[in-house]
């Protein structure tokens, strides 16, 4: 790698690895700088895949889905996994926006109340009682489409004294 300027980013976000990293990590066999649809990705994949169902020694039917970056395939897996019919989700973004794209055109998505607010502000999503409460509350905590942050915070449920 010596005779050229190598900035060491890999993944998602603008994460830097030092450059001895990058080179113990390029023996034979090493995910960095292949495909996901090669071996040494796909065999990763499995073994974190593997493990966690082992860890939480998950039912056969049980699949653990992961994910690096493509917040489509990401929104997606929410909506189908934790929807019902209703959602609460705050607008502050591309990242949020994309969330509730994917929950209105889902197909037994009832209602998603939308909190939208000014590009550069932030919002939380709203419990919206008198419509019922949503099944999921979802929001970006890093908007980086805008730079826009909120703080991890419980919507509703246990603190308001509801379960």
């Amino acid at each position: 790698m010596a005779g050229f300027s190598f900035d060491g980013r890999f993944g998602c976000g603008p994460s830097k690895i030092r450059l001895d990293q990058l080179q113990a990590l390029s023996a034979k066999n090493s995910p960095i700088g292949t495909s996901h649809r090669r071996p040494p990705v796909r065999d990763l994949v499995k073994e974190i895949q593997d493990r966690f169902r082992a860890l939480y020694n998950l039912p056969e039917e049980y699949e653990v889905v992961l994910g690096n970056g493509g917040a489509s395939a990401f929104w997606d897996m929410i909506v189908f996994s934790l929807v019902r019919s209703k959602v609460s989700a705050s607008r502050f973004g591309e990242f949020g926006g994309k969330f509730i794209k994917e929950a209105q055109e889902a197909p037994f998505v009832e209602q998603v109340f939308v909190n939208e607010v000014e590009v550069g502000s932030a919002a939380y999503p709203q419990a919206n009682l008198e419509s019922g409460v949503a099944d999921l509350f979802a929001y970006p905590h890093n908007e980086t489409s805008t730079g826009a942050m909120l703080s991890p915070k419980r919507i509703w449920g246990l603190d308001n004294g509801q379960v």
